[in-house]
């Protein structure tokens, strides 16, 4: 019995030893296979750039995952990473490996890499693809985008001719132009720049859209013209056009049309001026103007044509003056050729007549001193002189606030580089020899949506010339704001030297500015000085009277012509009163700009006097225009000396401009008054004696200044 209970003894030993070291040796195994699993993770090793599917077994072991933070990385894998140009952020992963009850713990250093170039150049791709305008077809002005979710855009153009940095775009008269734009995408402080294409579709083919018969009111002033009405023909590219000859037949009054003869071919137009002179000075002349419909082409022989065709004015500006020599330069003039494709302005022939732009037709064919404006309800025809009183009718419209076609805006940039071209005086004296040059610079508010920033631009490109002469009338019917406020410095050197002597420095001063037109005294009655604040009709008979009373004194020796503050006015007038400075001859010469034209006038005057004076002209940076005119002859013709500051100039006449948005702008003329070299006088008459403004702005000073240059 002990022995069957020692072998049970030693059976249950053995079977407990047995038991014992095989559960022992099971759980090593088992950790150890755990450890190899985690071990084998290699997920982590380096930094993350994209999702990662995290293991949930590995054969028979099991795994879970948690991190440190699931905004970066999650129990998933999903990770979000940095923006481009932050640090890579470090996140512990901890996984979890279980089998047959035992478990194994590892914690994993994990790097979630930042954004890289890559991935933002890819979002930069996609928003600049999806751009409406790229590779598309486009007829209008496009609105270029800031921003396209966060990615940002800025624009330049490689295709300036057909597209700019803002979107609007030049069409052909024919073909689709291939325009590109330069799109610089942004993301996160990356940047990329992109080619982008942009096809910009021609005008469509030049078709009449709409015919209404306008009222014409003509309001008088130097010329009567009736009232009437006149076709208007809105246009395919949004302008109005008129039939040639019934708006000349319109305004008959303002210009000779009796005189005048159209002759039409199957395509073209040809209007024709005979002058026939009945004084030997004067050859006769043939003025002629022909439209050629088929080429789209105009050419004048002469640019006097387009003031030989105005009719007489009410006032005689030339009384008094007899012209008795005359030469010019014409047997050497060549026709001037206007090439309408290079501006994109189409004639068009068709049952409704010869028709051609509005605004054109104005330009050719209403004479020097008068023009027809198109509010967009009613026609108005008035003379030069008397514009600026008729701002307020001319702008009430129909149109107020209402937005402008953009192909109206488009053919307004094109007519106004047309006139500025060729009508323009001191294009080559501003060194101009493209006008699309100075408008390129204002594109950016031209072709805005905003009416007021469009008008403003206009005056804007006014005031870029610094030309006293070319000056901002009113704005348009699209902005019920016809006028705009200015400031002095709103304008370039020569307007601010100007404005700042009118309106400061000798604003208040007695004699100068502050005088009413006559004559007054000094010296024991031995200086006269005459005032004269401007060319006007009346002024011959100012200074015919003070002459008279000079005269009557007896004593007089010197006197002194004060334009110190007369910027202009009527040649003739000036001419008049020149006539007193001498008994001989005078000459006036002249050139123009358009053609080329140089002519000499010669001429004397009625108006003499009786005694021998020594004369002085009294010029400042406000005498201008015809007083700069005035000084000019005195001083070549050895009439005067020329005492006090330097004049503005001002050698051109001045020549309204109606533009098809409305806008109603003056420039200087081709026609240029110029020295007897043919110099024009544009930049002012240096003055043999000088007197600084600040001494003709000082009354305790400048009488005694001027008295004693004349000594």
């Amino acid at each position: 019995m002990k022995k069957w209970m020692g072998l049970l003894s030693v059976m249950t030993v053995l079977v407990l030893a047995a038991c014992g070291g095989d559960g022992t040796a099971d759980n090593a195994g088992v950790v150890a296979e755990l450890e190899s699993a985690a071990a084998a993770i290699t997920l982590f090793d380096a930094p993350l750039e994209s999702n990662v599917t995290l293991p949930s077994q590995d054969g028979d072991v099991a795994i879970t995952w948690t991190t440190s933070n699931e905004n970066i990385l999650s129990a998933d894998g999903v990770i979000a990473r940095p923006a481009y140009g932050e640090a890579d952020t470090a996140v512990q992963v901890v996984g979890t490996f279980e089998k047959d009850g035992e478990s194994y713990t590892e914690y994993y250093n994990a790097t979630i890499a930042a954004e890289g170039e890559e991935a933002i150049l890819a979002q930069l791709d996609a928003a600049v693809d999806g751009l409406s305008f790229n590779g598309a077809t486009v007829s209008s002005r496009i609105d270029l985008p800031d921003e396209a979710g966060d990615v940002e855009f800025t624009y330049a153009t490689l295709t300036p001719d057909v597209i700019s940095h803002l979107g609007a775009v030049f069409k052909d008269l024919d073909a689709i132009q291939e325009g590109v734009l330069e799109v610089t995408a942004s993301l996160q402080g990356l940047e990329n720049v992109y080619e982008v294409p942009v096809n910009v579709a021609p005008f469509d083919t030049i078709a009449v859209v709409e015919s209404n018969e306008v009222e014409f009111k003509g309001i008088d002033g130097e010329y009567t013209v009736s009232d009437g009405a006149l076709t208007v023909h809105t246009m395919s590219n949004s302008m109005p056009y008129v039939d040639i000859e019934s708006f000349v037949e319109l305004i008959s009054g303002a210009v000779i049309y009796d005189r005048l003869d159209f002759v039409e071919t199957e395509d073209s137009l040809t209007i024709t001026l005979f002058e026939e002179s009945d004084d030997p000075l004067y050859d006769d002349v043939t003025y002629e103007l022909m439209f050629d419909f088929a080429n789209n082409e105009a050419t004048v022989n002469f640019f006097s044509f387009f003031g030989a065709i105005s009719a007489d004015t009410e006032t005689d500006f030339g009384r008094g003056l007899e012209f008795i020599a005359y030469e010019d330069n014409s047997d050497d003039i060549d026709p001037v050729v206007f090439d309408l494709d290079q501006y994109y302005m189409e004639l068009y022939a068709g049952e409704e007549g010869f028709l051609a732009p509005l605004h054109l037709v104005n330009l050719f064919l209403s004479g020097s001193v008068y023009d027809v404006v198109y509010n967009g309800d009613r026609l108005y025809g008035q003379d030069t002189y008397g514009f600026s009183d008729s701002i307020n009718r001319f702008n009430r419209s129909s149109l107020n606030d209402e937005d402008m076609p953009y192909d109206l805006q488009l053919m307004t940039y094109h007519f106004t580089a047309f006139v500025m071209d060729h009508f323009f005086g001191l294009r080559e004296d501003l060194g101009i020899d493209d006008f699309y040059t100075v408008l390129d610079d204002f594109q950016d508010d031209w072709f805005s949506d905003r009416m007021s920033r469009h008008y403003r631009s206009v005056l804007d490109i006014v005031l870029s010339l610094d030309d006293l002469h070319t000056s901002h009338t009113m704005a348009g019917p699209y902005d019920d704001e016809p006028t705009f406020q200015l400031a002095v410095t709103d304008f370039g050197p020569r307007g601010q030297r100007f404005y700042n002597t009118l309106l400061y420095d000798m604003d208040d001063t007695t004699y100068f500015c502050g005088t009413e037109d006559g004559v007054e005294f000094f010296e024991n009655d031995t200086v006269a000085i005459i005032h004269n604040a401007g060319f006007t009709d009346e002024s011959t008979q100012m200074f015919t009277a003070a002459m008279a009373e000079i005269e009557g004194k007896g004593t007089v020796e010197r006197i002194v012509i004060n334009l110190a503050c007369n910027s202009g006015g009527i040649i003739g007038t000036a001419w008049q009163m020149m006539g007193y400075l001498t008994d001989e001859p005078m000459d006036y010469y002249s050139l123009n700009a358009g053609d080329g034209l140089q002519a000499k006038s010669t001429f004397t005057s009625e108006n003499t006097v009786e005694g021998d004076y020594e004369w002085f002209v009294l010029t400042s940076p406000i005498t201008y225009s015809a007083a700069n005119m005035f000084a000019n002859m005195a001083k070549d013709m050895g009439l005067a000396t020329i005492i006090g500051t330097q004049s503005s100039g001002g050698a051109a006449s001045v020549k309204p401009i109606i533009l098809p948005n409305g806008s109603v702008i003056r420039i200087s003329s081709p026609n240029i008054l110029a020295n007897n070299l043919y110099e024009s006088t544009e930049l002012g008459i240096p003055v043999d004696i000088e007197i600084p403004v600040s001494i003709l702005g000082d009354d305790t000073q400048n009488i005694d200044a001027v008295i004693d240059a004349t000594e």
